[in-house]
This record gives structure tokens, C-alpha cells and sequence, in this order.
């Protein structure tokens, strides 16, 4: 019967339907091989341009890990809706050899998205561009293009271009103004620190991202992280995440420890990982210690203090081993099942007989960190705490085996994940519960799938 119905699937990417074409596709992902991949490559001929875009993107699915070996391949596609969607696509496997290629596609690109795209990818090699054939993008009328132009010509002697990049410091677009003075900055710095505060107080949405964004880039700016520090309380939520994104960008070059109180009482998530990025870049000593004074400390909020034990697994730093094994006796189990993944960050096989003696807690979220720690550190003995778990009625219980079978990744859980899938589908109604568990399963399922495939791509 799958035989059966892989058949009808491939039969399907023939139909004259490119929506249909593009979810057989999808279909056939499951059943990867060179049949698929042979059919994929075939339509990258189709006259119809959504099922050569869907036959890319399928394509990239199938390369994952060897991203830049199609991707070198299809840049050389007489087709430009080939090598634009390629470029989309397989942007994780862009080298330092795709570079004459790119520049060439950005040559012929006349859509300002596609040249803002092709630039931004090149700024990860500017070292292999040639300027000369970038630089009349900055008349472009795109506001992203020209400051992807400046930004990506600000990693090189701007001797020959400063007249054209002097030109835009007071271009109309906020963003343009910024990168023009972010690629001038180190020959013009004591011009530019007076406008840059003054835009730092501007009520324009657009100007204050744009010089937050520009202080991500300027670490030598004075007082940098408190410039930056003071957006974090702003009320415009993308003001906040611009102020995070610049701190994280910044990392190790300013001290981060004035931050760590602000870290462990974000409410946003995306603020507070980009908070652990900077905590982790910068993750110094004493940022271990002040962390740690906070886990440590009984009469702190306990969600700050499960927090603190999540920032410490982050910057899996040694030092941090005695607060996290003495949050271990605590009575809040968020905060000892947060020490517990700490500890498993910290990679230390001398901790596995610690960690065992966890693997039979009567808390299943504290018994499920236990078992991902003990297998990352090369043990087996918390599997049959995981299948005994998934085989509860509990939907505690179940929830954290599914998350824990989800992170080990092995390919022998899906059966036991299908099992359970299958025994909620012949429900007649689900509970609430129920989706939760069934949603759960499926982002399980996906990351055994992934680290399936990594393997595969690595061996």
C-alpha cells in the first residue's frame, strides 16, 4: 500500500496543478532517494515558474548539509528564476568560490529584492569582491540596496569611495544615513558621535532602529552597552528586540554583567535569547558568579532564579557546577529541572552518577532532563524511564518523554512516537491535552528526522 502510494505521488508531480506538484513534494520528502532526486532536476525545466521554484526548494531539502555543492551547481542555470530561487534556497552553503558567480547574478539582477538579497550574502566574503562593480548600486532608488551597499563596503579601505559614501550621510532613508556613517566611522568618528546621540533621542520609529542598529557595529562608541542597555525598557517591542540584536552583536567586546538582572526578568523570548547570545559571548567569570548568587539564593523569585539555572546551561562554564548540583535539593522543580539540563550542558562525565540517580525522579520533567543528560555524556540507562513515561497515562508524563526522545534525535523512537500518534488519531474528539501531545509528537518526529538526515549528510 506506501509502494502504492509513493507511485501516485510521483505520478502527481506531472499534474498541471503547481500547487499540487509542490505538496506531492512535499510528500515525497519522506521517501528521499535518487528516483526523487532525478524528478526534482527534471522539473527544474518546467515553463511553469512555481514548479521550477518548488523543484529548488525541494531540491535543497534533499542537499541539506551539501548545501554548497547545488548551489554552485544552479548558479550556473540559464534560467534567472533558477539561480534567484537557488540563491534563496541554498544560502547556508554560500562560499568564498560563489563569489564571481554571485556578482555575475547581481549584474543581471534587476529587481531591487534580488540585488538587496545577493548583497547581503555577499557581505559574508567582502574580502572576494570587487567594489568597483558594486559601487553604482548606491544611486540605487531601493533604500535597502544602497545600505547594503555601504554595508558591505565597510570592511574595506574606503579611500577610493568616500566621496560616495560622504554623499548619502543625509540621504531621506533613516537606515541609509546609518550605514553611511557606519562605513565612514573609524576615519570620521568625533564628526559623528554628536549625531548619532542626537538620533539616539529621535521620536522616528525608523530613525532610533536604524541607529540602534548601527551601535551593534560600534563597539568603541562612548558607553556603548549603557547607550544601548536603556532601549530595553522601551514600549516599542521592535525597539527592545533592535537594542537586543545590537547587545548580541557587540558580544564579548563590552561587559555584559550590568545586563544579566535585565536577562533573568525578560518576559519577551526573543529579547531574552538574544540576551543568553550576549551572555554566552561574553560569559566571563564574573558573569558566572553573579548568575550563580541568584540560583544560590533562597529568597529570590523563583522563576528568576529557574532562569538563572537556564542562562548558567547556556554559558556552560565549569565554575557554575556548585550552585547548579545545590538547586538540585531545591523544592520548585522548574528550578530543579533547570539545573538539571545545566549540569548536562556542562559536559562532565564525572557527573553522570549524579545524573543517574535522577533518571527515577518522581517529577518527569527533572526525570526526562536526566535521561537527555546521561545519553549526551554516552550513557543508555534512561531509556526505559523514557518509554515507561511515554506509556503513562499522565500527560505530564508523556510530554516529557515526547520532549526528551524528540532532543536524543535516535531514529528507533519513532515507532514508539508513531504508536502513540496513532492511538490519539482513533479518538473521536480530542482534548486540549490531547493537540498538545499530538503537536508535540509531530516536533519530535521532525527533530529525529533532522538529525537523521545530518548524519547521513556527515557520513
Amino acid at each position: 500500500m506506501v509502494d502504492s502510494l509513493i507511485e501516485n505521488l510521483f505520478l502527481l508531480l506531472d499534474d498541471p496543478d503547481p500547487n499540487i506538484v509542490r505538496h506531492s513534494i512535499d510528500a515525497l520528502m519522506k521517501h528521499p532517494g535518487p528516483q526523487l532526486e532525478a524528478r526534482l532536476r527534471g522539473l527544474l525545466t518546467s515553463s511553469t515558474e512555481d514548479v521550477a521554484i518548488a523543484a529548488v526548494d525541494g531540491l535543497a531539502q534533499l542537499y541539506v548539509g551539501r548545501e554548497g555543492l547545488l548551489l554552485g551547481e544552479l548558479l550556473d542555470d540559464p534560467s534567472p528564476v533558477i539561480r534567484r530561487r537557488a540563491i534563496f534556497s541554498l544560502s547556508d552553503g554560500i562560499e568564498p568560490s560563489h563569489v564571481p558567480r554571485l556578482m555575475r547574478n547581481l549584474k543581471e539582477e534587476t529587481a531591487s529584492k534580488g540585488q538587496s538579497t545577493i548583497l547581503g550574502f555577499l557581505a559574508r566574503f567582502p574580502e572576494e569582491v570587487d567594489f568597483s562593480h558594486v559601487i553604482h548600486l548606491l544611486s540605487s532608488p531601493d533604500d535597502r540596496v544602497r545600505s547594503n551597499v555601504l554595508d558591505l563596503i565597510s570592511s574595506k579601505d574606503l579611500t577610493s569611495f568616500e566621496d560616495d559614501v560622504m554623499r548619502l550621510i543625509d540621504d531621506p532613508a533613516p537606515r541609509v544615513r546609518a550605514s553611511a556613517m557606519g562605513a565612514l566611522w573609524s576615519r570620521h568618528r568625533e564628526d559623528f558621535v554628536a549625531r548619532i546621540e542626537a538620533e539616539l533621542e529621535s521620536d522616528n520609529a525608523d530613525q532610533l532602529s536604524a541607529s540602534i542598529h548601527l551601535l551593534g557595529f560600534l563597539p568603541d562608541f562612548p558607553d556603548v552597552s549603557q547607550a544601548l542597555t536603556r532601549f530595553l525598557d522601551s514600549e516599542d517591542t521592535t525597539v527592545r528586540r533592535q537594542a537586543a540584536i545590537s547587545l548580541a552583536s557587540l558580544g564579548g567586546r563590552i561587559n555584559c554583567l550590568p545586563i544579566m538582572d535585565r536577562l533573568l526578568d525578560e518576559a519577551d523570548l526573543e529579547v531574552r535569547e538574544l540576551l543568553l547570545r550576549l551572555a554566552r559571548n561574553g560569559g566571563s567569570d564574573q558573569v558566572v558568579d553573579r548568575v550563580g548568587e541568584v540560583l544560590d539564593n533562597p529568597d529570590e523569585d523563583p522563576r528568576r532564579r529557574a532562569t538563572a539555572a537556564q542562562v548558567l546551561a547556556a554559558l556552560s562554564n565549569p565554575r557554575g557546577i556548585p550552585v547548579i548540583l545545590n538547586a538540585l535539593s531545591c523544592r520548585d522543580n522548574r528550578i530543579r529541572a533547570n539545573a538539571v539540563e545545566a549540569l548536562g550542558c556542562m559536559g562532565d562525565p564525572q557527573l553522570i552518577d549524579t545524573l543517574l540517580s535522577l533518571v527515577a525522579d518522581p517529577t518527569p520533567r527533572v526525570a526526562a532532563n536526566a535521561c537527555i543528560a546521561v545519553w549526551e555524556l554516552g550513557g543508555v540507562d534512561g531509556i526505559d524511564r523514557l518509554s515507561d513515561l511515554l506509556a503513562s497515562r499522565e500527560s505530564g508524563d508523556q510530554l516529557s518523554a515526547i520532549y526528551a526522545l524528540g532532543e536524543i534525535g535516535m531514529v528507533q523512537f519513532m515507532k514508539p512516537l508513531n504508536d502513540l500518534l496513532d492511538r490519539l488519531s482513533g479518538a473521536v474528539v480530542l482534548t486540549d491535552g490531547q493537540k498538545r501531545i499530538q503537536k508535540n509528537i509531530h516536533r519530535a518526529m521532525d527533530k529525529i528526522r533532522a538529525r537523521s538526515t545530518d548524519s547521513a549528510s556527515s557520513s
